[in-house]
């Protein structure tokens, strides 16, 4: 994956989203993410949605692909 294809929109993520990913990287179902959050597995997925959009991530793997990049950067 290039740089291109996860643009640099680390700061347009919500502190919920930012929570999301987090526990995203941690392997964890959207099930046990909602448990932890305290919020519905629906909204994870809403959550989750916001995050791929963007970020430009096809799915869960891109999602924390890009995390963990961005942790590498700081």
């Amino acid at each position: 994956m290039s740089e291109d294809t996860f643009p640099n929109t680390e700061l347009s993520l919500s502190p919920r989203e930012q929570e999301t990913l987090d526990l995203l990287v941690e392997e964890l179902t959207n099930k046990e993410i909602a448990a932890r959050m305290g919020i519905s597995e629906k909204m994870v997925e809403r959550n989750l949605a916001h995050i791929y959009r963007k970020i430009n991530a096809r799915g869960r793997v891109g999602a924390v692909t890009w995390a963990l990049k961005r942790r590498k950067r700081r």
